[in-house]
């Protein structure tokens, strides 16, 4: 039997000591360490490399340490151990290579299932952010278009755009009604809302032969309609009741 080696994070120690429990009573489980400490964490993947780590979300975790932990060991996968999440921090999180979202009212047999799909290349989502990820849908913006969004969202206006743009500002009212039609928005602020809830969410876009193309960002809108962004490794489902939590992101 092929052992998975796993870290762990968490700050809470009943909690740890019943996870450690559970996770040695295994029998395909390797656990290699159990840290009490937010800047322990990093160290102890560098020195071990597990397979997996399993990570409490706390407020001292950040989307850098995410990336600080990917580039640290990049076969390693990151599974999030939460109490709740906004749809759009997760949809951020598994932008940035998180590869499953545990909650922790989950019983133990699903906290082993959990690890093991993900062990096996799988991501693991509940119902509710499986839903939402389905949901969205991608808008391509040129850089210029980016730049605009970027400057509308801190609320300047036509003629303050175009003098930052170096524009005229009939060209910036051009740009703003082609935005419009292009995200759905009906008017100044709604513009201005999507980008404030999507701007952490831009990427290059590939051109159609596959080289990447710095003019073109994608900007995925988390909206109904469009075609639906389905994640290319297996989905593990978990068919849990929608949770409302409070909207957040990475910082």
């Amino acid at each position: 039997m092929s052992m998975m080696r796993v870290v762990t994070f968490n700050d809470e120690p009943l909690l740890s000591a019943a996870l450690t429990s559970i996770l040695r009573d295994a029998g395909d489980i390797d656990l290699l360490a159990l840290v009490a400490r937010v800047d322990g964490v990093v160290p102890a993947v560098l020195d071990r490399q597990p397979d997996i780590l399993l990570l409490s979300l706390t407020s001292e975790v950040h989307a850098g340490m995410i990336r600080q932990l990917r580039q640290a060991s990049p076969n390693c996968r990151i599974v999030l151990w939460v109490h709740s999440i906004a749809s759009e921090l997760a949809h951020q999180a598994m932008e940035i290579g998180v590869r499953g979202i545990l909650r922790r009212t989950c019983p133990a047999d699903m906290v082993l299932k959990c690890l093991r799909k993900v062990h096996e290349g799988e991501l693991w989502f509940d119902q509710s952010l499986t839903s939402s990820f389905l949901a969205c849908r991608k808008v391509r913006l040129t850089r210029r278009e980016a730049q605009l969004v970027h400057l509308l969202a801190e609320g300047l206006k036509n003629k303050e755009i175009a003098t930052a743009l170096s524009l005229s500002e009939g060209t910036v009212k051009v740009y703003l009604s082609r935005l419009f039609e292009k995200v759905g928005a009906k008017d100044r602020f709604e513009l201005a809302l999507f980008s404030l809830r999507n701007l952490l969410k831009t990427e290059p876009a590939p051109r159609s032969n596959g080289i990447v193309n710095d003019d073109l960002r994608v900007l995925y809108l988390d909206a109904p309609g469009g075609p639906p962004m389905a994640p290319r490794p297996p989905l593990s489902v978990l068919p849990f009741r929608r949770s409302v939590v409070g909207a957040g992101r990475f910082r």
